[in-house]
């Protein structure tokens, strides 16, 4: 046995030390290879799972609120906007809500007279919360 191998020998004596005990200093040739292409998937394997990782935060931290398309059945044409049907039966005018959806909640953004002023208001609203996530990511408030 050369002294290449010895030393392959020893790194996957290290690398499997629990199984160690399983290689003896005659290991063979195919031995060798069989268990260095088991290192090499295992290792494509956690290269894999790490590049999963890396899209899943990238992904994460480049989160846009504008990522998301309108419904085809919004008669609004916006996201967040919908009639505020309280104001239409107490006096019937039409009124038109903005909220934003947050961690799950959904915030009030105001009633408004007219659609422009609820787009507006949304806009304004989007901003804001891009802003507090911008914070947070900083370690800033939270």
């Amino acid at each position: 046995m050369n002294k290449e191998e010895q030393e392959v020998i020893n790194l996957l004596k290290d690398i499997l030390n629990p199984a160690s005990c399983l290689i003896s200093d005659d290991i063979g040739e195919k031995d060798i290879s069989i268990l260095l292409s088991l290192i090499e998937k295992q290792q494509q394997k956690i290269d894999a799972y790490n590049k999963l990782l890396e899209f899943k935060k990238y992904k994460r931290e480049n989160h846009t609120m504008d990522y998301k398309k309108t419904n085809k059945n919004n008669k609004f044409h916006a996201n967040g906007i919908c009639q505020d049907m309280r104001a239409w039966k107490r006096k019937g005018e039409i009124k038109y809500r903005a909220y934003i959806t947050f961690q799950y909640k959904q915030i009030n953004l105001g009633t408004y007279y007219t659609l422009e002023e609820a787009k507006e208001a949304r806009k304004k609203g989007e901003e804001y919360i891009a802003k507090i996530k911008e914070e947070f990511k900083k370690g800033g408030k939270k």
